[in-house]
C-alpha cells in the first residue's frame, strides 16, 4: 500500500502541476466559458477520486487524523469550494449578480488558495534533496 500511495501522491503530483498551468492560461480568457468550466469539473473529478482512493488506502480516520491531517482537510476544503463553484457554473447561475452569491473576486481568491497544493509537491521524497538545497542557500545568505 505504501508503493500504490506514493505512486497516487506523483500522479496527482502531476495533476496539481497541470492544474495549475490551465488555471494561468484560463485566467488570461473568460473562465467562465462552457470549455473551462468542464476542464474544472474534470480536475475536480480527479481530485474526488485521489480523496477516495487515499481513504480506501489508510481507512477515513487514517486519512483525515493521521500524520497529514492538516492538509488533507486543507484539500477536502478545497475541492468542497471548488465542486459548490462548479456546481454553482454548470447550473448556469450567475455568481456576480445573483444575491447571496459568493462575489466574483472571493471565487478568484478561492482559485488562488488552489495553487497552495502545488506545496503538497514539495512533500513527495523525490523533491526531498530540493528542498534540503533551498533550506541551505536561505541559511546561509
Amino acid at each position: 500500500t505504501r508503493e500504490l500511495s506514493t505512486f497516487v501522491d506523483v500522479v496527482m503530483g502531476f495533476v496539481i502541476t497541470i492544474n495549475a498551468i490551465i488555471m494561468g492560461v484560463s485566467m488570461d480568457y473568460d473562465s467562465t466559458h462552457n470549455a473551462w468550466i468542464v476542464v474544472d469539473f474534470i480536475f475536480s473529478l480527479l481530485f474526488v477520486a485521489e480523496i477516495v482512493i487515499k481513504i480506501n488506502l489508510h481507512g477515513l480516520a487514517g486519512h483525515f487524523c493521521g500524520p497529514t491531517y492538516v492538509s488533507s482537510a486543507f484539500d477536502a476544503s478545497l475541492l468542497a469550494i471548488d465542486l459548490a463553484n462548479v456546481i454553482l457554473l454548470l447550473s448556469g447561475t450567475d455568481a456576480q449578480h445573483a444575491e447571496g452569491m459568493p462575489s466574483a473576486s472571493l471565487l478568484r481568491l478561492v482559485r488562488l488558495l488552489k495553487l497552495l497544493r502545488l506545496l503538497r509537491i514539495l512533500q513527495l521524497n523525490v523533491f526531498s534533496d530540493v528542498v534540503t538545497m533551498v533550506q541551505g542557500i536561505i541559511g546561509g545568505m
